[in-house]
C-alpha cells in the first residue's frame, strides 16, 4: 500500500503514518513487504545461530540434536513468522542452518 492511500483509509482515525518503520510487540513493519522481512528475518538468524553454536561443541548424539533444535531456534522464528509473510528464501536459509547442525 502506498502511503497515500493509507491517509485516505486512517483519515477519519487520526492516525498518521510515518515515512519510516514502526516496531510493535518486538516485530518492526515497513511500508515496503520486502524490507520489513529482511530486517526482521536478519535480527533473528544471529540469535539462531549463537543458540547452535553453543550446543556444537557437546558431543550431542543424533537425538540429542533434535532435542536441541526443535525448542530452542526455531522459536527464534515463529513469532516473527506468524505476523509477517514469510518468503521461500528465508524458509531455505533456516533449514539449512538447522541441517548443518544435524
Amino acid at each position: 500500500m502506498n502511503k497515500n492511500l493509507l491517509s485516505l483509509l486512517f483519515q477519519r482515525n487520526y492516525l498518521k503514518w510515518t515515512d519510516g518503520k514502526v516496531e510493535a510487540l518486538g516485530v518492526w513493519f515497513y511500508i515496503d513487504c520486502e524490507e520489513s522481512k529482511k530486517k526482521n528475518y536478519a535480527e533473528k538468524v544471529p540469535k539462531a545461530e549463537d543458540i547452535l553454536n553453543n550446543w556444537r561443541n557437546k558431543r550431542l548424539t543424533l537425538i540429542g540434536k533434535t532435542t536441541v533444535i526443535k525448542p530452542l531456534a526455531p522459536s527464534q522464528f515463529v513469532y516473527v513468522l506468524s505476523s509477517t509473510m514469510s518468503c521461500s528464501n528465508l524458509l531455505k536459509e533456516t533449514n539449512n542452518l538447522l541441517f548443518n547442525f544435524l
